[in-house]
């Protein structure tokens, strides 16, 4: 059974050199050493290092690591919309939620 990441009180930086830990995992699971994981992502062996020893990297790259390595469906749960909901619901949730104070015009109580 995989193990999950609680995202619940860890910090970004915690969470990024999980990321980081996990694909090098894969990568190593694969026996891929990081120059070919680098070459196959299109990016330089550094980047790859600096991803997996400390989880910073850009965006873009990241998505080059995650497609090199086969993950992409991995992904796809961050980008499932939610279930459309009804307009009565959406006015139901609305009642609870915080509204802003009219605004006073200069001069004016």
């Amino acid at each position: 059974m995989p193990s999950f990441l609680d995202f619940t009180f860890a910090s970004d930086a915690e969470i990024a050199q999980a990321l980081g830990k996990r694909l090098a995992a894969v990568r190593l699971r694969r026996g891929w050493s990081q120059a070919e994981l680098a070459s196959r992502a299109g990016l330089s062996r550094n980047a790859v290092q600096t991803f997996e020893t400390a989880g910073t990297s850009t965006l873009s790259s990241l998505i080059a690591l995650v497609r090199a390595l086969g993950l992409e469906g991995e992904l796809s749960e961050l980008f499932v919309l939610p279930e459309p909901t009804s307009i009565a619901a959406m006015e139901a949730e609305a009642v609870g939620q915080r509204k802003r104070a009219p605004r006073t015009r200069k001069g004016l109580p």
